[in-house]
């Protein structure tokens, strides 16, 4: 049985844990909006060259305005959007609970489909949805439930439940693109959307000064990579 999916998944969420456990270790000198350009430029210039090493063209050819639309604004809302206030949830509350929070995410996206695309839900899955739930309220308030009391910093928790909500957005307007072109071809667009946005609001706030400390400080360096 061909579980190319599972598989690809499973490293997915594995690369996403290092990234993390390093950039909170090694990005404090970088701000969650640097550390983002340049994740996301180096990862559009380094998939473009996988692209092309294929025998791909340097932009998919024959998608039609309403692909481009969509996957553009997948990228720019679950990339530049979604992975900024990732990464300052990091920096703030730490990326255990972070990523406990951003767990919630496959639980929005479901629900998202099942309003948009009538996808079925099964009581397993409604089942999982209510503890992945529970889960994330019992760690956020540490059992203190009666009293109500946040243990985690607002602005953390707020940044990673923005980040859990635009991560589910994106991945339902990819949908409606991502049918015409395969993964990497999406993947490509969806990364020039997130790129182009967050450009435009670096040059909009003149912030390229937050770029410097990775020309200087070798953890920063590393972060990008």
């Amino acid at each position: 049985m061909n579980h190319i999916g599972e598989i690809s998944a499973i490293l997915a969420a594995t690369a996403w844990s290092v990234n993390t456990v390093v950039m909170e270790k090694h990005g404090t000198k970088l701000t969650s909006m640097a550390i983002n350009f340049l994740r996301t430029s180096l990862g559009f210039v380094a998939l473009t060259c996988l692209i092309l090493l294929l025998g791909s063209t340097l932009l998919p050819a024959g998608v039609s305005p309403e692909a481009w639309a969509a996957l553009l604004s997948s990228g720019l809302i679950g990339f530049a959007v979604g992975d900024t206030f990732l990464m300052a949830a990091v920096k703030n509350i730490g990326s255990r609970v972070t990523f406990l929070i951003y767990s919630f995410s496959p639980v929005m996206t479901g629900l998202l489909g099942y309003l948009l695309f009538r996808e079925k839900m099964s009581v397993l899955s409604l089942i999982g949805t209510l503890v992945i739930l529970a889960g994330v309220v019992i760690v956020i308030f540490q059992g203190d439930l009666k009293g109500l009391r946040l243990n985690y910093s607002k602005r953390g928790i707020l940044d990673a439940f923005i980040a859990t909500a635009s991560q589910s957005v994106g991945v339902i307007l990819s949908k409606f693109g991502a049918t015409q072109l395969d993964s990497l071809a999406a993947t490509q667009i969806r990364l020039l959307g997130g790129l182009l946005g967050l450009a435009v609001l670096f040059m909009s706030r003149n912030l390229w000064a937050e770029l410097k400390p990775v020309l200087t400080d070798r953890g920063s360096q590393v972060v990008t990579l």
